[in-house]
């Protein structure tokens, strides 16, 4: 059963642009498996769209079929007023970098990154300048004369993004590019990225199955699940609004306690907990959807959303006793046991180090308004 979509309406005036990229009820079969299922997206003009989802989701499917390495069943592709879905992927305006980067070991970082312009029969003399401008946008200026054996992995996947770009293409794919990379780089490689793509204005769609990485560069994401578009929208919706328990899920780190609307009025919802037995008033606009009366629900709120022993006006507070803490420079995540079931706190690292220790019994809080209410997948 195909879930309800949610998408988050445009709200800035950039969100009038032309769609660039545009798939209309795409499926791709493999004999009797279904890897896509009917997605639709639109990206549109100079926007970095993500496409997220836990592995074999059909994300890196999708990104092929727009790339033209794959054909969809069904559907249509179209680039701007193009349709292309049977189109060949050399005869497709698009560049794409790959997870391994797929760099040419017995040729210079020079030819690589000229390979495109080669084939395109672009003059020498062009070719030279227009490699030595990417190699400098990618902060590699000087490298022409280098093998890529030479270099480290982060600057193999500038020469890479250098290759991808160098040609001019109008549309950008980048499937798990930084998946090779230690953490740090990573984290350096995300901001170069998405300098390099503002820089350009260029049309982007990146595959990932890293949450944080999306959050950080997109401008729009979609979530897929077992081939089908659960949700797409800016990162603060989804995050803090996600449409069913799924994304809420996926999408960083959640405390999910189960429990069962016994009551609603024209302002609020009335939880019973399952675990503790305690009743909680919520305000309907935590709640994505309308709910009924006996409905199953979850009521989820953010590890960051969660303090220890705070003193809140309004707010829900449950008792629970501290099983582990997780130290991590800045922050600490305390996982506390409420009722037999694990629930993550994410503390300041400077006050939460030297103040809490393993068995302490503590209060957790959370506003009322940060509470995402769920029904029950």
């Amino acid at each position: 059963m195909t879930p309800t979509l949610q998408q988050t309406e445009p709200t800035s005036s950039r969100d009038d642009r032309k769609a660039v990229v545009t798939l209309d009820s795409i499926v791709k079969e493999f004999g009797d498996v279904t890897a896509v299922d009917g997605v639709s997206i639109e990206v549109r003009d100079g926007e970095f769209f993500s496409i997220v989802g836990p592995s074999g989701c059909g994300k890196t499917t999708t990104l092929r079929m727009i790339a033209g390495f794959e054909r969809p069943t069904r559907g249509r592709i179209h680039l701007e007023d193009e349709d292309v879905s049977q189109v060949p992927a050399y005869e497709r305006d698009i560049g794409m970098v790959f997870q391994g980067y797929a760099l040419f070991p017995h040729k210079t970082v020079g030819e690589n990154v000229a390979f495109g312009l080669k084939m395109q029969g672009v003059p020498e003399e062009e070719r030279e300048k227009r490699v030595a401008d990417i190699l400098s946008l990618v902060n590699l200026p000087g490298t022409e004369d280098r093998n890529p054996t030479e270099l480290s992995g982060g600057q193999q996947q500038r020469v890479a993004l250098a290759r991808a770009l160098v040609v001019e293409p109008s549309v950008l794919l980048l499937d798990e590019p930084l998946s090779n990379l230690d953490r740090k780089l990573r984290e350096e490689m995300r901001f170069e990225l998405k300098r390099i793509q503002n820089e350009l204005g260029i049309t982007t769609i990146y595959v990932t199955h890293d949450q944080e990485e999306a959050m950080s560069m997109s401008d729009r994401i979609l979530v897929l699940n077992k081939g089908e578009m659960e949700q797409i929208g800016e990162p603060y919706e989804i995050y803090h609004g996600p449409s069913n328990q799924f994304v809420a899920d996926f999408i960083g780190d959640i405390n999910a306690l189960p429990g069962t609307i016994v009551s609603k009025t024209d302002s609020q919802y009335t939880v019973e907990l399952e675990d503790t037995g305690d009743e909680i008033d919520l305000p309907r606009s935590v709640a994505g959807r309308e709910l009924q009366v006996d409905a199953r629900v979850n009521v989820n709120v953010r590890p960051a959303d969660s303090q220890l022993d705070t003193k809140l006006e309004e707010g829900i507070s449950l008792q629970g006793t501290i099983e582990a803490i997780n130290f991590l420079g800045k922050s600490a995540n305390i996982l506390i046991d409420v009722n037999g079931r694990e629930f993550l706190v994410q503390a300041n690292g400077r006050t939460a180090g030297g103040r809490y220790q393993p068995g302490d019994s503590v209060t957790v809080n959370w506003k009322t308004e940060a509470s995402i209410l769920l029904q029950e997948s």
